[in-house]
């Protein structure tokens, strides 16, 4: 495909523990049962990734630790030399599942916007009723650190956290990169619940400077930055692009070519790296 190194999300299931508000991994599907697809056509797209040149293979939901064969995907992905990642809530994370996938599963990536119970009932990261304490969060980035996987830490920053000091948890956590979202809005994914969580450039500028005295390596990404700068597969094994925010989808990879697909998406290899999506891993 080319030669620099490329990523991929792999957004394994919809379904989720939690529900938050601005959330667009949302896929046009029936009912959730429609998103699973059998361990043949996985390894079909998975086989395609790596032919294409594709490193990394990030697998996200919904919440991908709900998904009855993400062990088994995760295994296969490193036997065919590629670097993998979970992206989690972190809700249902435990020590066992992180041993079970030691020597599988290389990097694991938090997602946490706010410290904040009252904060994360707003945004409606609720698992069981209530948010996830720091406490939480930290007993979670010891558990990756002790299974010696690399941790990530990812943030949404909206209008409830924008004002919330990172820096001491982060300092703390000490993950290897810590990715900062701007809000985003998709017209088809998550319009009417996203609007009370919108900020502008200068919102996001400012949050970044108020938590910019980390030692983490920050990585931000406005609005314009996310768009057409990831390759994304969705629950049914479609390639999807977000152009002009809006999810757009090709045939499932596991009959059609991805590298038709790739071509006919809006992917931009130079936002892509701008944005650094290309790093050691």
């Amino acid at each position: 495909m080319n030669k620099k190194p490329l990523s991929i999300n792999f957004h394994l299931t919809e379904r989720c523990n939690m529900h938050c508000q601005y959330c667009f991994a949302k896929y046009g599907c029936e009912n959730f049962k429609e998103q699973t697809l059998s361990l043949y056509q996985y390894y079909k797209i998975i086989e395609q990734i790596a032919k294409e040149g594709f490193s990394k293979i990030s697998f996200a939901g919904g919440e991908p630790l709900l998904h009855p064969m993400l062990p088994e995907l995760i295994r296969f992905t490193k036997e065919l030399g590629i670097t993998t990642m979970l992206v989690t809530n972190g809700a249902l994370l435990t020590p066992r599942f992180l041993q079970e996938m030691g020597g599988s599963l290389d990097w694991v990536s938090i997602s946490m916007d706010s410290l904040c119970t009252e904060t994360n009932l707003k945004i409606g990261r609720v698992f069981r009723g209530t948010g996830m304490t720091e406490e939480q969060y930290r007993q979670r980035v010891e558990w990756v650190k002790q299974a010696g996987m690399r941790l990530k830490i990812n943030t949404v920053v909206s209008s409830v956290n924008k004002n919330e000091n990172f820096v001491p948890f982060i300092n703390d956590a000490a993950p290897e990169r810590w990715k900062v979202f701007q809000v985003l809005p998709i017209e088809n994914a998550n319009r009417g619940r996203v609007d009370a969580f919108l900020i502008g450039r200068d919102d996001f500028k400012r949050f970044l400077e108020n938590n910019g005295k980390v030692s983490a390596c920050v990585v931000p990404e406005s609005n314009g930055d996310m768009i057409d700068s990831y390759v994304m597969i969705d629950p049914q094994g479609r390639l999807y692009s977000n152009t002009d925010n809006l999810l757009s989808y090709s045939e499932p990879i596991y009959r059609f070519p991805l590298k038709r697909a790739l071509q006919d998406a809006g992917f931009l290899l130079d936002k892509f790296l701008r944005r650094g999506g290309a790093y050691a891993w």
